[in-house]
Order: C-alpha cells, then structure tokens, then sequence
C-alpha cells in the first residue's frame, strides 16, 4: 500500500467481502491481520492523524450497488454525517488496486464495522463491544425495547424516559433523517447497531449506496407512517412511528430535520463535498470504465444525476 508517497507492506487474509455486492464482478474485498500471517494488528494511521493509529482489519469496498454508477454515493452520505454529527461512520480513502499486478480499478479503503472499531472509536476494550445487525438472531434486548414502544404510551413521560435510557434518542433522529433526505432504499433491514457505553443502543450510517436515486421517493412517508405488513413488526422505522406521539420527541424531531436539511444537505454543502470526491478519483475513472466494461460518459451522467437529485430534492 502507498497513500501520500509512503506507505506499508505488511502480510495479511483477504477475503470476499458484503452481501448481494458478491454477485457482481467487482467484489470488496476485506483485509484482516492475524498473528499466523505476521502482524496480529496493522500499525499505520489510515485515514491520517484523525482517524486510528492500529486496525484488526479493513475493507477494499467497490462501492457496492454504486459500483457501476456514481461509485461516490455511500461516501458521499456518510463522511458529510461524519463531519456535522455524532452519527458513528466509517472512514474512507479511495485507493487504486492491483491484483496479482493487473490493475482491478477504483476502490475505497473504509473501516470494517466490528467490535474493533468500536473499541477504537469509543475508547473501550473490544471485548466490551457487540455490533448487532438488524436481520441477526442476537437481538432479543433491542427487539425487547422494540415491543415495548409499539405497548405503551409514549405520551406518558415515565414512558419516554425510561426509552431514552436505553437508545441514543438525538443520534437515532439524526440517523433517520439522513435516510429520508437520502432516500435510501436499503432501508429498513440492513442496518447495524451497537449498545454503547451508557447501555443505550446506537445506530450506524452504512452501506448508503441506494440513495441519492429518485429525488420524488416519499421516504418520510415510508418511514413515519410506519407498515401494515405484520412481517415489519419489528424493523427501524418504529422507533420514529411510535416515538413521535411523544410531544419532546417530536419538538426534536422537526428541529433536528430543519437544521439538517438546512446545513447538512443544502445544495452548496453537498455540491461541495461531490466536487471534492470527484476531484480525488477522476484521474483514474478512465482506466476504472474501461477496465469494468463501462465508460467514462456513463460515469459522468451518473455524477450529475446526484447533483440533480440534490437540486430537486
């Protein structure tokens, strides 16, 4: 690896990385160090002075759905959260990769999201740590605070207290704004969360690479009014349904949704932050085209349906 004209050489596995993205030709791939190939732990700050100093892995993601579009889409969302919440993300770089010395086009260096990258970024023992995912089986307690939002009445203040002692209220509302103003329609289901600190369950920014599509996507309405499929019963959005009876709850709620709307996703900001992206992997998007049978026009197009999303949006 080199970044910045220096770089490391170090041992380590590597295998297939995420879930219908396997399906493609270009797949991720995930970077995981252990004692028996060498280094137990990789010793190189990443993402530079902000990010870690040491990484049990990482991933070489290739944008997932976006891959063969924008290839920007789940950066895009999640380093402007980053940067303006408290909303745990992952890092990014975007790298060029050679396999066995054949060029295998455009990738993003992120964070693998594990028990490690919780310790690291909450200063914690990764033993300490536990990432659940929205379709695993190990949930019992969050499907527990799940039932009990859908039986009592959020009205009631003894209520709503004792739900904020067990979630991150103001990270879960910043969460579900970022996927209504996306409009990403990976959610709900794929999604993962953590009990933090405090006991209280948190929500990821992750895998956003079916957002910024279709500016007139009702996602408020998708969310907020919730399902009547009895197979929903148990899924994000009832949290954001059920709470919002609460008079707090929704004061916050409308608040948080101006402010982000306002400064997070104001067409100058985002327009901004594609520029940026665009200017950190356009150099090499001739050669990534070619070498994933696509063209650097089609590349082009998708770029600017993002710009016009977030025009109409």
């Amino acid at each position: 690896f080199e970044t910045d004209g220096t770089g490391f050489s170090v041992n380590c596995g590597v295998k297939v990385y995420g879930n219908y993205s396997r399906m493609q030709n270009k797949k991720s791939l995930s970077c995981f160090f252990r004692s028996e190939y060498g280094a137990s732990m990789l010793e190189y700050p990443l993402f530079g002075e902000d990010g870690l100093d040491t990484y049990e892995s990482f991933v070489l993601r290739s944008s997932g759905q976006d891959a063969g579009r924008a290839r920007m889409r789940d950066v895009l969302a999640t380093s402007l959260m980053g940067d303006y919440t408290d909303v745990p993300v992952q890092d990014y770089k975007p790298v060029v990769v050679y396999l066995n010395g054949e060029y295998w086009g455009l990738y993003y260096i992120r964070e693998k999201i594990s028990e490690h990258y919780l310790a690291g970024h909450y200063n914690t023992d990764s033993d300490n740590m536990k990432v659940v995912f929205s379709s695993g089986e190990d949930k019992r307690s969050y499907w527990d605070l799940m039932h009990y939002v859908q039986v009592n009445d959020m009205r009631i203040q003894e209520h709503y207290d004792y739900v904020c002692s067990r979630m991150d209220v103001d990270e879960y509302i910043d969460f579900i704004i970022a996927q209504i103003w996306v409009a990403n329609m990976d959610m709900p289901g794929n999604v993962k969360f953590f009990l933090n600190s405090n006991g209280q369950w948190t929500w990821i920014l992750f895998d956003m690479d079916m957002g910024f599509l279709d500016y007139s996507n009702d996602r408020l309405g998708y969310i907020l009014l919730g399902s009547d499929d009895p197979h929903d019963e148990y899924d994000e959005r009832t949290f954001a349904v059920e709470l919002l009876a609460n008079p707090e709850f929704r004061d916050k709620f409308l608040a948080r949704m101006a402010w982000q709307m306002n400064t997070i996703w104001s067409e100058e900001n985002v327009f901004a932050r594609i520029d940026e992206i665009v200017a950190q992997i356009e150099p090499d998007m001739q050669k990534e085209t070619a070498r994933w049978n696509s063209s650097y026009e089609a590349w082009q197009r998708h770029v600017e349906q993002i710009r016009d999303f977030v025009r109409n949006r």
